[in-house]
């Protein structure tokens, strides 16, 4: 339950960053994906090759864990489509949480499309936005309606979750000159959307209502009192930001000791695991192939 509300705070969040890179900074779309591929990929190739190698080694072996990654399962990580082959054909736990992050992917392409047709004209974009949310909504609930399976096979897919980015997109683009008053809807909508997404709610619930209240928490914040605004900003929160998807990736063979190990130990454990990955393998890939491209760029030539 907490993870379903960890993800549907992510997805918002991430469409409230995406709309203000991407329509408000207007960003250049080939600098856009380079640092979104330096952000994302390398880490994940990293954890990828550690998982699967763990694989091969238990076969070798002759040892088998149902949780450890086949060749396909390990492919379809890397090329974000998990989070369909375990919507139609299953998967390894130890890659399945990497659903979450094909999702994000598949929005960041559409919404680069958006900006390449619609010029990134903003009320055209938060309108297309809306639509493709509204549709995407409609699509979970009949597949719901016609036993198409759970969350996994539903909630899972692009053409259903993606409602939760570009819903997002949709309010931070129509939200942006609002009065100061705006900013007790964080506080409102907070506890009822928590409370929808955690409750025992059908899932067409939690993912239409629950997300719009997450996201008009989350896109008022710029409104919220200033107590919540310092306490967003202090420094354990920025760094627990920082080092978010590094203990995304690394908390899923953690969790499957659960009951196993004591919880004390399974938390230090992803901690040293994903700090040593952050600063390893993240953030030294992430400096490299952006200084890289940043060197590309100057050395192209000027033209009129």
């Amino acid at each position: 339950m907490a993870g379903s509300l960890g993800v549907e705070l992510f997805f918002v969040l991430s469409g409230r960053l995406m709309a203000s890179i991407l329509f408000e900074e207007k960003y250049p779309l080939k600098d856009f994906f380079v640092r979104r591929f330096s952000r994302i990929f390398p880490a994940l190739a990293f954890y990828c090759l550690v998982v699967f190698s763990l694989a091969m080694a238990a076969d070798v072996a002759g040892v088998s864990f149902k949780a450890l990654p086949s060749l396909m399962d390990t492919l379809s990580a890397l090329t974000f489509t998990i989070n369909y082959k375990v919507a139609l054909d299953s998967g390894a736990m130890l890659v399945h949480h990497i659903w979450s992050v094909s999702v994000e992917e598949h929005c960041y392409m559409i919404l680069a499309l958006l900006a390449l047709l619609l010029s990134r004209n903003t009320v055209t974009v938060a309108r297309a936005s809306l639509i493709l949310a509204l549709a995407a909504m409609v699509n979970g609930i009949a597949l719901w309606l016609n036993d198409a399976g759970g969350i996994h096979e539903i909630y899972w897919r692009t053409d259903v979750r993606l409602a939760s980015v570009f819903l997002s997109v949709a309010v931070y683009l129509s939200t942006r000159n609002l009065p100061e008053k705006a900013g007790l809807l964080s506080i409102v909508c907070v506890p009822a959307g928590v409370a929808l997404i955690l409750g025992p709610t059908p899932d067409p619930v939690k993912f239409t209502l629950g997300t719009a209240l997450l996201a008009l928490a989350v896109n008022c914040l710029d409104y919220a009192p200033t107590a919540v605004k310092r306490l967003l900003s202090t420094r354990p929160i920025v760094m627990i930001g920082l080092w978010s998807y590094s203990i995304y990736l690394w908390q899923q063979p953690f969790s499957r000791l659960h009951g196993k190990v004591p919880t004390p130990l399974l938390l230090l454990g992803i901690a040293a695991v994903a700090l040593g990955s952050f600063y390893l393998i993240e953030t030294p890939a992430r400096r490299f192939i952006n200084q890289r491209w940043k060197s590309i760029v100057l050395r192209r030539p000027v033209t009129a």
